[in-house]
């Protein structure tokens, strides 16, 4: 990789993980305990937990909905755009875990909590 090519890269990594601590340390804890509303759909520790768990079910439900509609395009256009979807989604993905993984020493363990039954 030329040098240019390794700068712009560290920059864009640099910048997804201010986007990243910007919105979880500025936005979602504020938020969450009350002191500023920026819109998320909870306001407890309990909530975000069960929102993080929509979120997960959400992507599956629309990752099936777009590979069927796919299904529906014409065999070398569906097999071009899956092909670009996948390609994306999975570029943004790797960014996620080399965040994760580049934070995961300065970090305590999180204890994902259970949601609690509805009684």
């Amino acid at each position: 990789m030329k040098i240019i090519e390794k700068f712009l890269a560290r920059i864009r990594r640099e910048k997804f993980a201010r986007n990243i601590e910007r919105e979880i340390f500025h936005k979602i804890f504020p938020h969450n305990n009350g002191h500023a509303d920026h819109g998320y759909p909870f306001s407890s520790k309990d909530e975000l937990h069960k929102a993080r768990l929509k979120g997960s079910i959400e992507l599956w439900k629309t990752l099936r909905a777009l590979d069927s509609a796919a299904l529906k395009m014409p065999e070398s256009e569906c097999n071009a755009f899956l092909y670009i979807v996948n390609r994306d989604l999975e570029e943004r993905l790797r960014m996620y875990l080399k965040y994760i993984n580049a934070h995961k020493n300065n970090c305590e363990p999180l204890e994902l909590q259970p949601v609690p039954a509805a009684a």
